[in-house]
């Protein structure tokens, strides 16, 4: 778990996904996030404006917890970043031989359902595949395999630029988050 509630937003290694006017952040707060993000304390760094957020979760009832807590810290009044979409991580296990069968090891379409209910973008699901783990120590990007992780990467990738451009069209600017100490 994540520490989220509704009033304390401790995202101590939660990896985050964060897009800003000078492109998407990634990293785990407490763990070399760059400061466009979320630190290990939940505060804003206040260097950026965050164009919007892309929510990560598994498919199993505990992950989407976390996930719609996210949600409404990032909606809050105190933050108000809008949440570009969700995707579903883990989604289903496919073997790489035999890339049509899928094994939904961590419940099915649990992330689908939460978008559904919150009416937000689901911009993947991402399968779980044995070979991402050789091609991560060996270094070669997955995006850039013909592979079905590599296709929902890229898949993953037109959604949050689609995602950022409506955002663009449909708010004003990006403005940089003020936190109001008490």
């Amino acid at each position: 778990s994540c520490g989220i509630t509704p009033h304390n937003y401790n995202f101590q290694g939660c990896p985050l996904f964060l897009a800003s006017d000078s492109g998407l952040c990634v990293g785990i707060p407490g763990h070399g996030l760059p400061r466009c993000g979320i630190d290990g304390r939940g505060d804003i760094c206040q260097t950026l404006g965050i164009t919007g957020v892309v929510i990560v979760s598994t498919p199993q009832e505990v992950a989407l917890a976390d996930a719609r807590k996210g949600i409404a810290m990032f909606t809050g009044d105190k933050v108000n970043v809008p949440i570009l979409g969700l995707v579903e991580n883990m989604a289903w296990f496919t073997p790489a031989q035999h890339p049509d069968e899928r094994y939904y090891l961590f419940g099915r379409e649990g992330g689908v359902r939460l978008a559904k209910e919150l009416g937000i973008r689901l911009l993947a699901q991402i399968p779980l595949v044995a070979d991402v783990c050789d091609d991560a120590d060996a270094g070669t990007p997955i995006a850039l395999k013909d592979t079905v992780m590599g296709h929902e990467f890229l898949h993953l990738a037109h959604e949050v630029t689609d995602a950022v451009d409506e955002r663009n069209r449909q708010l004003p600017p990006t403005a940089k988050v003020e936190l109001k100490k008490k």
